[in-house]
């Protein structure tokens, strides 16, 4: 079975034939993982099917206990209309293969996800599917403009109540 008909049979026939995951979201997993040595950091892929193409263009973020030795999280608390499409983590040794934990939470958690280990750099990445099969990537830039755009309101928003916390201070 080819690797854009296992994503199809899993998502219902909402297909796509390649993932491409946004520059930013591969440094944040770069600098995350760095952040978090000598435990496991873990995070949950956000994107879109756009073209038959999976972009995964930010990471999502939810508590979870990490240890040197494996990272776990309560799968209650993925927000109801979230859309997970996959996790990534790391290794803080120098495999990247997946354990027998991580093809558990494959199989529940999402069609892409991704394993780095040390030193922790592009080149450490692993790509898989759902069941532990190797999965190919592409980086670029692929970012959310929509996304960009709604942060931009927000920071303007900010903006505009600090200065009137500003004024008002002064009266």
């Amino acid at each position: 079975m080819a690797f854009g008909d296992k994503f199809s049979k899993l998502l219902n026939n909402t297909t796509f034939d390649e993932v491409l995951i946004d520059e930013g979201v591969i440094e944040s997993i770069i600098y995350y993982s760095k952040e978090s040595f000598p435990k496991e950091f873990l995070a949950f892929f956000d994107g879109q099917i756009k073209n038959n193409k999976l972009i995964l263009d930010s990471l999502l973020f939810l508590p979870n206990d990490s240890s040197s030795t494996g990272a776990s999280f309560n799968g209650n608390l993925i927000p109801p209309n979230q859309r997970i499409w996959g996790t990534v983590h790391s290794h803080p040794g120098h495999s990247a293969m997946p354990s027998e934990a991580d093809l558990l939470t494959f199989r529940k958690h999402g069609v892409f996800h991704m394993i780095l280990c040390l030193p922790y750099d592009v080149f450490t990445m692993r790509a898989y599917d759902t069941y532990g099969e190797t999965a190919e990537f592409k980086i670029g830039k692929f970012r959310n403009k929509n996304q960009d755009k709604m942060l931009e309101d927000l920071d303007q928003i900010r903006e505009e109540l600090e200065l009137e916390e500003d004024f008002e201070d002064l009266d």
